[in-house]
């Protein structure tokens, strides 16, 4: 489970915000997956949610249709943005 200290969460929110204006996400990303392991459950702002670099399951979201619903609402814009730079990574790093 993410470790946080302020109610929601908001720790861990603005450390991303900071992260991500400092241009080192991917680190975070990488400290998070870490501690919590490949596939996490997470809870933010209230809203629970799934974080993932497990390759079969990264495969498995993007091969899956979502009938009448669009990749971008059901990941978010800058989500699928974020997940879409993690798979290149991968993809780079992997071969």
């Amino acid at each position: 489970m993410l470790a946080y200290k302020w109610p929601l969460a908001l720790d861990v929110v603005k450390r991303g915000f900071k992260a991500g204006r400092q241009k080192k996400l991917l680190g975070l990303f990488t400290e998070y997956f870490e501690e919590l392991g490949p596939t996490a459950e997470l809870t933010i702002l209230g809203g629970t949610g799934f974080a993932t670099k497990d390759p079969e399951n990264i495969e498995a979201v993007l091969s899956t249709r979502f009938d009448g619903t669009s990749m971008n609402s059901i990941l978010g814009g800058e989500q699928y943005v974020y997940m879409g730079s993690l798979v290149s990574l991968w993809l780079q790093t992997s071969t």
